[in-house]
């Protein structure tokens, strides 16, 4: 303190700050020798000096070509079919002020998969709701009372949508699946009221008392089964973690598809029976029931004959019950059996179109070494069948989400499902693709299907970590993940398991005991070697 109070001058002094030029950068002094030939070495006495990229550690592709990568990552909460929508305007507005030369491609786009997947949902709806309809016509035998059911299945999905919004659901492949279910549950409740109805009116009632007699004794059953059928998929709400995410918008959806169909049931449809019903007499002479008299005569005659057929098996049943709770027991064995052989994974994988393959190189491998392999997977990309385009993103490592100089990353692009086929489905083009690459034998070569849902994961499969709790040290958390590694691959039911975890890197504290690689340069152009001990690398 004293010092600063005494200070009578004070002088600003500019200190040069970040390397602007090449001279600038040639300059720095990378080792130095003291004692009477005291030299000085700098970067221009062992090297060349180039202004080039900012960054060595990256570069881009695509089906074997240089090209730059932009990659972009939807925000949360956002819609990714609008996103990729937006992006494909922009672009196109962009192109027409790019260089001649100059073009652009999307290929690497995952919102294909989603928007051919809720196309197919789609489809199925219709395709659902048209079985349906078909099935309730050639049961009930009558236009007018075919209506009734037709009319809750728009009315309950778009009530369904509604719920979706209040509890904070979103129109995705789960919601939309529950919705496909729905569509059977929702016409049972309506069906039944005409049914019923339609008994009493073959016994000379009117639509409306007979919509009377028929809820006076439905009322009960259809809260009873609205119930039963809600505590059935309400419990799978409360399960926690992502699983109970994906179950939750499941079973909450088909619930209250379930409450509405009850509701309408019980307000609606008896409404509707009043307006759309006709006595039976009136229906047979209608031009309906002229045109379908013959098919529904036939009809009758088969499902009469199978009805026949199927009591006389329950009465046999129903006198010889051992036999019967023998049967039982062999079909609840049989089907255990068959359920036991079947996958037993969180969530199928499934075909979206694309694949990803990471190749790591050992650990400090220069760059002309990471574009030799990636040249090498190129061409092997170049001849394999159902491969149409690829992308490249060296220095991405898509299984750490870290940016690192020794691995390459690819995302080959499948041709279209319909040009495909059976004979070159992914588990076909995979297994073409992880046959070549293992003859590579420069990098370790993973190659890997992407999750069945976005965000859980970078690649299908599972994901473990190893912990050292003990502080045991880098080498022996890499010997032990190098022991589970080995010992998951000698499972029958694994295959492909890898860690990209290296206790070989030169960063941390190993490098402030290490001569770094330029000094090492040095000492061997300008000065005698020095013995100095080795490391094996593991490579």
């Amino acid at each position: 303190m004293e010092g600063i109070q005494s200070q009578v001058l004070q002088f600003t002094v500019n200190a040069l700050g970040r390397l602007a030029d090449q001279q600038q950068f040639e300059n720095i002094i990378v080792a130095s020798q003291r004692g009477e030939s005291a030299r000085v070495i700098r970067i221009k006495d062992v090297g060349r000096v180039e202004l080039s990229q900012q960054s060595y550690s990256n570069f881009g592709g695509l089906s074997g070509k240089k090209a730059a990568n932009i990659i972009v990552y939807a925000l949360p909460g956002a819609n990714a079919l609008q996103v990729a929508h937006d992006i494909r305007d922009e672009m196109a507005r962009l192109s027409k002020d790019f260089p001649e030369g100059l073009k652009y491609a999307i290929h690497y786009d995952t919102t294909i998969f989603v928007e051919d997947a809720i196309s197919a949902v789609y489809h199925t709806l219709l395709e659902a709701g048209v079985l349906v309809l078909i099935v309730i016509f050639v049961f009930l035998q009558s236009p007018r009372a075919t209506l009734i059911p037709a009319v809750t299945i728009p009315v309950t999905i778009i009530g369904a949508f509604a719920a979706m919004l209040m509890l904070g659901f979103s129109i995705n492949l789960m919601t939309l699946f529950a919705v496909i279910l729905a569509i059977g549950i929702v016409v049972d409740d309506a069906i039944v009221v005409v049914e019923n109805s339609s008994h009493y009116m073959e016994q000379g009632l009117s639509p409306r008392d007979a919509a009377i007699k028929a809820m006076s004794e439905l009322t009960g059953p259809i809260v009873g089964i609205t119930l039963v059928l809600t505590a059935v998929f309400l419990p799978a709400s409360f399960i926690p973690g992502i699983t109970g995410q994906l179950f939750r918008q499941f079973a909450l959806v088909i619930a209250s598809t379930a409450i509405l169909s009850a509701l309408i049931a019980l307000s609606l449809s008896p409404a509707q029976v009043r307006v759309f019903l006709r006595p039976l007499q009136e229906q047979k002479r209608g031009r309906i029931g002229r045109i379908f008299g013959v098919f529904f005569g036939g009809f009758n005659k088969v499902y009469q004959t199978a009805e026949n057929g199927y009591i006389t098996v329950v009465r046999r049943m129903v006198s010889h019950p051992k036999i019967s709770l023998l049967v039982f027991a062999a079909l609840i064995a049989v089907a255990g059996w068959r359920f036991a052989l079947q996958p037993t994974g969180f969530l199928p994988t499934e075909d979206q179109g694309y694949a990803i393959i990471v190749a790591k190189l050992p650990d400090s491998a220069a760059q002309p070494r990471v574009r030799a392999v990636s040249e090498r997977i190129d061409a092997i990309l170049a001849k394999t069948p159902g491969v149409a385009n690829w992308v490249t993103v060296g220095g991405l490592s898509l299984i750490d989400n870290a940016t690192v100089n020794t691995v390459v990353s690819k995302f080959p692009i499948y041709e279209s499902w319909d040009k495909r086929g059976p004979e070159l489905s992914q588990d076909v083009i995979v297994a073409n693709l992880q046959t070549e690459l293992a003859t590579i034998e420069e990098a370790a070569i993973a190659v890997l299907v992407p999750p069945p849902i976005a965000g859980l994961g970078q690649a299908g499969g599972f994901q473990m970590m190893i912990e050292d709790r003990r502080s045991l040290g880098l080498t022996e958390l890499e010997n032990v993940a190098m022991e589970a590694v080995a010992a998951a691959n000698a499972q029958s039911a694994l295959r492909n398991v890898i860690t990209t975890f290296s206790a070989s890197m030169p960063t941390g504290p190993r490098t402030r005991i290490r001569p770094t690689i330029v000094q090492r340069i040095a000492a061997r152009r300008l000065w005698p070697p020095r013995p100095r001990s080795r490391r094996t690398n593991p490579w």
